[in-house]
């Protein structure tokens, strides 16, 4: 499964017209003037282009609330005026150089920020070249300079020579340049660059990790010595940071199934330079090429990692099962494990088809046994899931092929073998045992929490079901209900009905699905996981790459000290004890650890689309088949088979176009399009610098 996200549940306010009330918010400029604050609670309130205070996309701003229904000039819901910019988000932008005129002008990557950058200074602007992509900071002299960026509160703005919007550009000098803006090189290092993600360690972290990957394993009186039993890794080819190991074997009542993970704790202690900067990076990243690790490479692939036939200091979750897969019990204790075989993925995909036929027979040979169990456990798992709620999605990831010189020879949908699902339903096992445990024993702890989707954004979805002619399954009913579980089975259903009706219906109706669910985060509180199903679940299994997993890590070590080894809980989540189970650190560390994780998934996708648009480049003219994802304000959104998207701008479609159905769809001359419906387009451009496709619709549509 997929992980799950959507937009924040809206709340309404009331406000009666004529009241002065001051509310905060993040501003979003429209690029004509007026622009929308954004509360925390979802609303969002209009603010006239003389009210803007000079606000930028991404400001932090204070309103004054000044109308709240129809108003004068025809603009619905909320009405107020800046009245203070409290945080400026745009000290800097990154963004292609483009000649107008006499004058050179920066057209910023991120189309948000609805600006364009005059370089009226070339003498204090490093060197750079037309068609370049650079950072550009705002233009000033002395103390005058401005540390941010802040658009014009003139009523006579004129028009923006590049975009044509009403928009005076903002002075500008430029800091940086990356390289000519059609490069991956260039494109890469801006989008480094600009995200916040360090890419070095220091001095000191590099230093400890070298001193703690030296320290030889011991088998002590606080571990229990696992090294003669069958215990394999299952990987992807190419990973080295090796984090989870599995084992199993029957029972008279079904299963023990063994989650041994690496014990990452016991070499970063809290507090140290390794520690530290592990808290800022949150996770590791991988990119299509390369991967930026949280912790050094002396300790992720080095002595963290569960590498075979070496021994290796690790914390074990052994679960107890019924015949059925459910969860009996499950224990959680210090170990010391030798992995008998570092297993890959395709490997172990073709022993299962193929058996005594495949050849890798001989190699996977201690291991098949186990292996085979895993495989009809993991079945059981996977059905106990989706039917207490589990939310099953399509799976249209992309997978970017590289040729020798790292440049993408194709761009094909992620393919998901047997043993990759086994080992997703291990680790779901053991993360709900180990959020039981943190619960139980009542230490500081951090969830993985899934809030449930609001009716609001679950009635939008039933429209755009009802205009694909898809059953809802009674999902409004159940949601006013408060029947998590049913909401779930509901989805599951109309998932269910989709698939039938084929693939690109599948994909589509997912895509809906996806957006209508809340995003998932980490908190210091548990409060249930709904797309996995689950009232407890944290994150265990990925201490080497992802900082909340060692810090779950530590609350559980931290319980072995204090109540002896190993931890046990039972069939369900037992009630926390007395002692406090969450702090300020665990809040905070929550927090920061969901911070962190948007930062990489937005620098992955923007490494994805970079690398998708360069593959592209080369088939501008390229027709081909496809299926609209999404219709917007500006167009629709068209998927291809490979999962590339793009946009076809509303302009291709004529003067008569316009968005119908409340957003649902777009008309024009008699025809109209909305989600689901194929459709042939042809490439008009494929930007890397904005990781933008365009495309017109086919002659032959």
């Amino acid at each position: 499964m997929r992980t799950l996200t959507s937009d924040h549940k809206k709340s309404k306010k009331t406000a009666r017209r004529g009241d002065r009330k001051n509310v905060a918010g993040v501003f979003d400029y429209s690029g004509s003037g007026f622009g929308f604050c954004r509360t925390e609670s979802g609303d969002d309130i209009f603010i006239p282009a003389k009210h803007t205070l000079g606000a930028m996309t991404g400001d932090t701003v204070t309103v004054e609330l000044t109308h709240n229904g129809e108003a004068s000039d025809g603009n619905r819901g909320a009405q107020g005026r800046v009245t203070a910019v409290t945080e400026h988000a745009v000290r800097t932008f990154v963004g292609t150089v483009r000649p107008v005129g006499a004058g050179l002008f920066v057209v910023p990557k991120n189309e948000k920020l609805r600006v364009t950058g005059e370089i009226t200074d070339t003498a204090r602007s490093v060197p750079f070249e037309p068609g370049d992509l650079v950072e550009a900071a705002p233009a000033g002299r002395g103390r005058k300079a401005p540390r941010w960026f802040e658009r014009s509160t003139s009523r006579s703005a004129g028009r923006d020579p590049v975009t044509g919007r009403r928009d005076d550009p903002l002075p500008c000098i430029v800091i940086r340049s990356f390289g000519n803006s059609g490069t991956r090189d260039a494109n890469y290092a801006a989008i480094l660059e600009t995200s916040g993600i360090p890419t070095v360690f220091g001095e000191e972290t590099l230093r400890e990790a070298a001193e703690v990957s030296g320290e030889k394993v011991t088998v002590g009186t606080d571990r229990r010595d696992l090294r003669d039993e069958i215990i394999f890794t299952l990987d992807g080819a190419g990973a080295k940071d090796l984090d989870d190991a599995v084992s199993v074997r029957r029972t008279e009542g079904g299963y023990e199934l063994g989650v041994h993970i690496a014990d990452v704790s016991h070499y970063v202690r809290e507090g140290s330079f390794m520690d530290r900067e592990a808290f800022d990076r949150g996770t590791s990243i991988y990119f299509t090429d390369k991967v930026i690790p949280m912790l050094p490479e002396d300790l992720s692939n080095g002595c963290c990692s569960l590498n075979a036939g070496e021994d290796k200091y690790a914390l074990s979750a052994v679960i107890t099962l019924d015949g059925d897969g459910n969860r009996v019990g499950a224990k959680i204790f210090r170990s010391v494990i030798r992995s008998t075989l570092r297993g890959v993925y395709s490997e172990a995909n073709d022993v299962l088809e193929k058996g005594d036929s495949s050849p890798f027979a001989e190699k996977y040979a201690a291991v098949r046994e186990s292996l085979e169990i895993l495989s009809g456990l993991a079945k059981k798992l996977h059905g106990l899931g989706v039917a207490r709620g589990a939310v099953e999605l399509a799976e249209n990831e992309a997978e970017i092929v590289l040729g020798p010189d790292g440049a993408p020879v194709d761009v094909v949908r992620r393919e998901r073998g047997e043993t990759e699902r086994v080992i997703e339903q291990l680790m779901l096992a053991a993360n709900e045992a180990a959020a039981a445990a943190g619960e139980k024993y009542g230490v500081p702890f951090i969830y993985r929490v899934h809030e449930d989707p609001s009716c609001e954004k679950l009635a939008a979805l039933c429209d755009f079901l009802s205009d694909l002619g898809v059953e809802s399954h009674g999902l409004l009913a159940r949601c006013a209900a408060g029947d998590r579980r049913g909401v779930a089975l509901s989805l599951n259903a109309v998932l269910r009905d989709s698939r039938e009706a084929g693939e690109s219906r599948y994909d589509t109706v997912s895509f809906l699905v996806l957006r209508s669910l809340m995003k998932a985060k980490y908190q210091a509180a548990p409060a249930g996981h709904f797309g996995i199903g689950s009232e407890l679940y944290c994150h265990f299994t990925s201490p080497i790459r992802r900082y909340p997993d060692l810090f779950v890590h530590r609350a559980l070590s931290e319980a072995l000290e204090r109540e002896g080894s190993p931890l046990r809980v039972g069939a369900k989540g037992t009630p926390g004890t007395e002692r406090k189970r969450a702090d300020g650190k665990a809040a905070a560390a929550a927090a920061v650890a969901t911070d962190r994780e948007i930062r990489a998934v937005t620098a992955e996708r923007e490494i994805e689309a970079l690398y998708v648009a360069l593959y592209m480049a080369d088939k501008v003219g390229v027709t081909f088949d496809g299926a609209v994802s999404s219709v917007t304000a500006f167009g629709v959104f068209v998927r291809l088979a490979n999962t590339a998207e793009g946009l076809v701008p509303l302009s291709c479609f004529g003067p008569s176009a316009k968005v119908a159905d409340g957003g649902r769809s777009v008309t024009w001359s008699g025809r109209s399009l909305r989600p689901g419906d194929p459709v042939r387009v042809t490439l008009t451009s494929s930007d890397p610098a904005t990781g933008k496709l365009t495309f017109a619709l086919s002659e032959a549509f």
